[in-house]
């Protein structure tokens, strides 16, 4: 006759996520809180593993591809700026963020375009 081998009970998603998160919350060892509750060690540590695994992959986010240049247009119209004659390039490092400018924009727009980007 050939080996039979001894089935364990077959238990769906929702056991294995009730269980699992009952395990999450005990103080108890791995092996002993299969035991306590007639589990299989080697099931317990799969469901575990499985659903630890689809939730990492499930916090996953694409982040969308960030341009390296981005023109960016005044929404309004300033008068030029006329505190001084001579504007010169401008470059402001704000976060992970660099705003590179050929002359140096009007303070009023300048200030409306570092509070948009500081709220971003």
């Amino acid at each position: 006759m050939g080996s039979t081998r001894k089935r364990g009970k077959h238990r769906g998603r929702p056991f294995w996520e009730k269980t699992i998160g009952e395990l999450n919350e005990s103080s108890e060892s791995l092996s002993a809180f299969a035991q306590a509750r007639g589990l299989g060690l080697s099931s317990l540590h799969r469901w575990r593993k499985r659903l630890r695994d689809e939730a990492d992959t499930s916090n996953l986010v694409e982040q969308p591809s960030q341009p390296e240049f981005v023109e960016v247009v005044p929404p309004i119209h300033l008068e030029p700026h006329t505190t001084h004659t001579k504007t010169a390039p401008l470059s402001l490092h704000l976060a992970n963020i660099t705003l590179d400018f050929n002359h140096t924009p009007h303070p009023l727009y300048l200030a409306q375009l570092i509070r948009e980007v500081l709220s971003c």
